[in-house]
């Protein structure tokens, strides 16, 4: 946490002029430069520092979004420009505005800032320009970017909250990224090979990578030694690990199968009519698996019966998500006419609820358990976007240049 305050506030420079003078074109005789992010129930404020600080003092004001009027939070000495608010409650948008205050005088305010706390942090991978980059919960603040000398696409945060597991679909390469060193692990590299999807199974020590080029699934421990390699897919797309016994399904769009690979590497095939299977999710909690299938959406028992199919109301699927508390699955959707995407909610039954258009390429998707919402990764725009449940676009950020891989920390 500490870092991350010393990253932002490190950035903020000292105003040589006056900063108490109205005509100061600077400053006008306010606070410039307030900045705001949170992690976790704290708010972290910081300001551009000032030369008076023997004369004047800083108040910080602070009001719920709904509320019209700020109230004064705290006074601080002048000589500082950073502020730790600890009285704030998740789920609660805060808005803060800074002033001087002097013997006989109180400044106009700062512009405000505000945010919304909450117990999770979201990180998402930006392909080209090679780094993690940590959000806050409500996706409207960058907190710190972590460089990294790969090009991460897959990215999946272990159960220590320190260790990255990254895939490099460019360098083609499986590698571990530790957040406390920075340092940056090598696993394995695969011989003209792309890595693109990856899952752990944390409770058997298990990696499970998905090469879609040699079209072969590779399994890893967490010290990166090989335990297993399985080939024979035509056009592999994509993987799932039900975490209740380990198994591991696997897409194969050609030979229009799911496969089923067992804890013990034993491979089979379920006997479904499938027209072209590429992606796939399970709910962990009931054990039922969603699969895209060419157009259309079905929902299959862990035993391998079809539940559910949708057979309308979808174009072009592309990826989806499944919400493991109610049951609800997300899909990125694009519309063939004009090549545009959007985003779908149906209900565990099958029922659209939600359904959003207009975004220039979604490329991936992922539940918020937090808010039963999703958060969307959009690499034509260059933004990462956070919906609630009732498909309100809730929070977004924009100056990425591709993002794709995204992970929710709670």
């Amino acid at each position: 946490m500490l870092l991350g305050v010393i990253f932002i506030f490190s950035c903020v420079e000292r105003d040589r002029l006056n900063p108490l003078d109205p005509k100061n074109p600077e400053t006008g005789g306010r606070p410039q430069r307030l900045n705001i992010y949170s992690e976790y129930n704290r708010v972290y404020l910081s300001w551009r520092s000032v030369d008076n600080q023997d004369k004047i003092w800083f108040r910080i004001y602070r009001k719920q979004n709904a509320e019209t009027e700020f109230d004064m939070l705290d006074q601080i000495s002048g000589d500082s420009n950073q502020y730790v608010d600890t009285t704030v409650q998740y789920d609660i948008r805060y808005v803060y505005r800074l002033t001087f205050v002097g013997d006989d005088f109180e400044s106009a305010p700062s512009d405000t800032v505000s945010i919304t706390p909450g117990p999770t942090f979201i990180w998402a991978g930006d392909f080209y320009e090679r780094t993690l980059v940590k959000l806050t919960h409500d996706c409207s603040h960058q907190i710190k970017r972590f460089p990294i000398a790969a090009y991460p696409w897959s990215i999946y945060l272990a159960d220590n909250k320190n260790d990255f597991w990254i895939t490099d679909a460019l360098l083609n390469r499986l590698l571990v990224y530790d957040l406390r060193t920075s340092e940056l692990r090598f696993i394995t590299a695969f011989d003209k090979g792309r890595p693109i999807e990856l899952k752990i199974d944390q409770q058997r020590d298990r990696i499970w990578v998905l090469d879609n080029k040699n079209n072969s699934v590779h399994t890893f421990n967490q010290r990166g030694s090989l335990l297993n390699s399985l080939h024979g897919f035509s056009k592999a797309e994509d993987l799932d690990v039900d975490r209740n016994d380990g198994v591991c399904w696997v897409t194969d769009s050609q030979r229009r199968k799911l496969f089923r690979i067992d804890f013990h590497f034993r491979m089979d095939s379920l006997a479904l009519d499938l027209y072209s299977p590429t992606k796939i999710a399970i709910n962990q909690r009931t054990r039922q698996i969603w699969l895209i299938d060419s157009n259309r959406l079905l929902k299959i028992s862990d035993q391998g019966e079809i539940i559910l199919s949708i057979n309308s109301g979808l174009n072009a699927p592309l990826e989806l998500a499944v919400d493991e508390s109610n049951g609800n699955c997300w899909v990125i959707d694009w519309s063939q006419s004009d090549s545009r995407s959007g985003v779908i909610g149906f209900s565990d039954a099958g029922i659209p609820f939600v359904n959003i258009s207009n975004f220039k390429f979604l490329n991936n998707i992922i539940v918020n358990p937090y808010d039963n919402g999703c958060i969307l990764t959009d690499s034509g725009s260059g933004e990462i976007i956070r919906i609630d449940a009732s498909g309100r676009i809730v929070g977004k950020l924009t100056n990425f240049n591709y993002p794709f891989g995204i992970v929710v920390d709670y």
